[in-house]
């Protein structure tokens, strides 16, 4: 690679590593919080959390988040289960904050949400598919 074309890359990755800061660092924090907060009634926590993730859900929905949040610490969930139970509690289909509530407790799980999605040109069925939990 030339010296020119080189230096040019360097300064990208430095420019895309420095707009990532700030977010990594409010990640970390939330990683860094989750198991020591009672996340059910600790507002820093959820103000964080939905800054981060971009929560835009009622009171009443964001209480049962943080409930189910809190409760998957100390019982085993997977995206399933999260699934099903934001679902049950609320009546909406939530995979993408499903999948972040799973991530949350278990870091190396993935996050579904439609700047991934977006990605890799997929996405989440609609509703009305028959099967779309499935």
């Amino acid at each position: 690679m030339n010296p020119a074309m080189l230096m040019l890359a360097e300064t990208a990755i430095q420019h895309a590593l420095e707009n990532l800061e700030p977010g990594l660092r409010q990640y970390e924090w939330l990683q860094a919080n989750v198991l020591q907060r009672n996340v059910a009634t600790d507002v820093v926590f959820q103000t964080k959390f939905d800054a981060f993730y971009r929560v835009r859900r009622a009171s009443n929905w964001r209480k049962v988040y943080f409930e189910l949040l809190e409760r998957a610490k100390t019982t085993r969930i997977d995206f399933a289960t999260a699934l099903q139970a934001i679902q049950h509690s609320t009546n909406r289909m939530e995979a993408s904050f499903a999948s972040k509530l799973v991530a949350m407790i278990h870091p190396s799980q993935p996050v579904i949400d439609k700047f991934v999605l977006q990605r890799f040109d997929l996405g989440l069925p609609t509703y009305g598919v028959v099967k779309r939990t499935e």
